[in-house]
């Protein structure tokens, strides 16, 4: 009698628990039932037709977080219709309460967040591939980290009037890395970006990896997180306004990440320039970085020993006797700055000091080998024009180059040179 109760005891918590697996099994397939396509033809969401879906969950249907974040998941899934308790969607995006949750993956085009939302949660873009802009309220104050991570296709973002923070500012560069903001990483189709006037700062590593060619900061901000734009290769040339330059904490934009960059343009040079992140140690690539002042352009090496770079400083660029040799890890990469220097100090008709002649003079032919290499084939054929380039160096010139339009040139110059030369006799 006791074997038997047991197993009647056994039989009824088995009848129990598949009746309850059975009502839950009821719920998903109500879900799944609900799934239609575009054209409203009914398919299954574990078909793995990749097809473009709608889920809609019937009122009174209640699904904790976890099955909802199954269901956003799914690159099937472009839209989601959910209301039940807090959770809520807009636009087939999920809410809770006054923040937005998550975006289904396979959401497609434009995305507008409704007034009233206060905060973007980490991750709630992550791998939306196909959305192709993003308009933010004026009521935003806050965006996760990873937000919206290897969105492909984004191609414009519209911060709206009211975030006045985008990311978390941390100038400890290990903590930075540890904290892994990247906010918009790999959004490779983002070519642009407009910061609006009220931002105050951008965070670590927010635009990490970004497909970035220009960006427009504000004038009024006062902080970059180290590497905020580290990794963008496209990202030739920046504008860094006043606000930033003259904090007299120099960790505003230290090493904010602008190695790729080739033109800086700023109100004044200063020090804190020098830390963003345009020079590089210890690393022997061929490349110079121009800074525009609104009076002056100077040319510095952007790779550098420690020892050099800890030496430099903006009142020593500023010299009339600065030589960018000095403070190179590559000698010809100086030399190279210092020729673009030169020139740009002649085309200005502002004259260059001696000790600049006598250092090109010096080094002319490792300079034009350099330049003939076809690293700068323009400037080469600007310095033959001046009277520091003789007519044996003109000779020399040829020699080393190869391409026939440029040995043209050389050669018409060179034919100038020497009539000037006989009438000066």
């Amino acid at each position: 009698a006791l074997k038997c109760g047991i197993l009647s005891a056994n039989k009824k918590q088995r009848k129990e628990k598949k009746m309850e697996t059975k009502t839950e099994a009821q719920q998903y397939e109500i879900v799944r039932q609900t799934v239609t396509e575009r054209k409203n033809s009914h398919i299954s969401c574990m078909t793995g037709k990749q097809t473009k879906v709608i889920v809609d969950v019937p009122s009174g249907v209640a699904l904790d977080y976890v099955a909802l974040h199954n269901i956003l998941n799914s690159e099937l899934v472009m839209h989601i219709n959910y209301n039940n308790g807090d959770y809520y969607t807009v636009d087939g995006i999920l809410y809770l309460r006054n923040k937005l949750v998550r975006c289904p993956i396979g959401k497609i085009g434009k995305v507008v967040i409704p007034e009233g939302i206060t905060e973007i949660k980490n991750s709630a873009f992550n791998m939306c591939k196909d959305i192709t802009s993003i308009e933010f309220p004026n009521s935003l104050r806050q965006i996760g980290t990873h937000a919206f991570s290897y969105c492909f296709s984004l191609k414009s973002v519209d911060f709206g009037s009211g975030i006045e923070h985008i990311g978390v500012v941390n100038p400890e560069q290990k903590e930075c890395l540890e904290s892994g903001q990247d906010m918009f990483y790999g959004c490779r189709s983002l070519k642009e970006i407009t910061i609006p006037e009220q931002v105050k700062s951008i965070g670590c590593k927010t635009f990490h990896c970004c497909g970035l060619r220009k960006i427009n900061l504000p004038k009024g901000i006062n902080e970059i997180g180290a590497y905020a734009f580290s990794g963008c290769e496209n990202l030739k040339e920046i504008s860094i306004p006043d606000s930033l330059l003259k904090n007299k904490n120099n960790k505003t934009i230290s090493n904010i990440g602008l190695r790729y960059v080739e033109k800086v343009i700023v109100p004044e040079l200063t020090d804190n320039i020098l830390h963003a992140g345009i020079l590089i140690t210890n690393s022997f690539d061929s490349d110079i970085v121009e800074i525009v002042t609104p009076n002056d352009t100077y040319y510095l090496p952007r790779y550098l020993t420690e020892t050099q770079f800890s030496k430099l400083t903006s009142s020593k660029i500023k010299s009339e006797d600065f030589l960018a040799c000095k403070y190179s890890i590559l000698p010809v990469i100086g030399d190279y700055a210092t020729v673009k220097r030169y020139l740009y100090l002649l085309r200005n008709k502002r004259g260059a000091s001696e000790s600049v002649k006598e250092q090109i003079k010096k080094r002319w032919k490792n300079i034009i080998q350099f330049l003939s290499r076809g690293n700068d084939s323009e400037t080469l054929l600007e310095l033959i024009k001046t009277d520091i380039v003789t007519a044996e160096m003109l000779e020399y010139v040829l020699q080393k180059v190869k391409d026939v339009t440029l040995r043209a040139y050389i050669m018409e110059e060179s034919s100038k040179k020497e009539k000037r030369s006989i009438l000066n006799v």
